[in-house]
């Protein structure tokens, strides 16, 4: 097992794919105006899912570990191991799954011939602007911007100076939340307007780039490089991660209140999301100072099980989606208990992933790795 393996992180990531995988299918899709709704068009809901209203708090978990994970492998590896490792671990995953969807696309109808294959050709290059096959590939925009501006430090030799990358996202996604959250429905048109933008526009980074941030400071902590001053940027922009997670809950966009109407959102409590977030992301710290303890006191198959729990993360997410609705609506077109398609459909998505993990995964990244690194040969005798 490797030295710098920690086990807790694959388990917090596993446990944030499937809060977002129960957000989904158990709750936000079958609100009237939500972006799945069409793929039942009403036939079901369940009302007993209701508590499931803060599953989506499992992206900023995934961004979080992201900034953590992807930090701590960049600080070892040149650019070009760098950019073949990215590649490798985003894109053959995200063609199976892509396929995936669209064969269940395909079978149930859901868009055009012309739609789907914008869709999916958007989806196999992964392209910065919807449609993809599934609207969550939006995160995946966020985390190549996030690897490019890695890459770019290690380009510039200035990798050990990842702090600098921390604290200048933190300052910029930072500032955009405390404006959103201090002028929010303000009447002053042109403040209004940057505040939707930094919203609206995931790509900038203005919304989520703290959470890459604060992974990058437990980065700075488990190498032991995080100081007195460092400790103190960390504490402030993680009260900036739960600050976003506040705004998202208490201070919603149009276009979240277009889905779920503003009487439910009054309901809700900000500090139910805020605690579930520092709740996964204290795993963190916790693999860190402990990861060893822990390390010892597992078996070998168990560490290899939460290997493959980390792994199934990306799957799960990539796949759960249209899959998990479409087999929801057709159990319950049977005559099926809605609680009960929800179960089979996440059940599915689960040993799907799992299957990918183990026999499919494996041998397509080993031949996407294997080309490029013959490209990276090729380049590299011509200089």
């Amino acid at each position: 097992m490797k030295k710098n393996y920690f086990p807790l992180v694959d388990l917090s990531r596993f446990f944030a794919a499937v809060l977002v995988l129960i957000y989904h299918l158990g709750y936000s899709t079958w609100q009237p105006r939500s972006n799945g709704y069409f793929i039942h068009d009403g036939l079901y809901t369940i009302p007993q899912m209701s508590w499931a209203w803060f599953g989506y708090i499992g992206v900023q978990i995934f961004f979080v570990i992201s900034g953590f994970v992807i930090t701590n492998s960049a600080a070892k590896s040149s650019i070009s191991q760098f950019v073949i490792g990215r590649i490798t671990r985003l894109y053959p995953t995200l063609w199976i799954c892509a396929t995936i969807t669209l064969g269940v696309c395909i079978y149930a109808e859901l868009y055009s011939e012309s739609q789907l294959l914008r869709r999916y050709l958007g989806s196999l290059l992964l392209l910065p602007k919807s449609p993809w096959m599934e609207g969550v590939y939006w995160t995946l925009v966020l985390e190549v911007i996030f690897y490019a501006l890695v890459g770019l430090m290690i380009l510039r030799r200035c990798i050990d100076r990842i702090d600098l990358l921390a604290l200048g996202l933190a300052v910029y996604s930072g500032s955009a939340i405390i404006v959103s959250w201090l002028f929010h429905g303000t009447d002053v048109e042109w403040l209004n307007s940057a505040i939707a933008l930094a919203r609206g526009k995931r790509q900038l980074l203005a919304w989520h780039g703290v959470f890459f941030a604060m992974g990058i400071y437990f980065y700075l902590a488990a190498v032991g490089r995080l100081q007195r001053s460092g400790i103190i940027f960390a504490i402030l922009t993680l009260s900036l991660c739960c600050l976003q997670i506040y705004v998202g809950t208490a201070l919603p966009r149009a276009e979240a209140l277009a889905e779920i109407s503003e009487a439910e959102m009054t309901m809700r409590s900000a500090w139910v999301p805020i605690v579930a977030f520092l709740g996964f992301t204290a795993i963190i710290p916790v693999s860190i100072y402990k990861g060893a303890w822990i390390i010892e006191r597992l078996s070998t198959r168990t560490i290899a099980w939460l290997r493959v729990l980390g792994l199934m993360s990306y799957p799960i997410y990539l796949l759960h989606f249209t899959l998990g609705l479409v087999l929801m609506r057709e159990m319950v077109s049977l005559g099926g208990n809605p609680l009960a398609a929800l179960l089979l459909a996440c059940a599915t998505v689960l040993i799907l992933s799992w299957f990918i993990v183990k026999f499919v995964e494996p041998p397509m990244q080993s031949w996407t790795k294997n080309r490029l690194l013959k490209v990276n040969a090729l380049l590299s005798s011509r200089d």
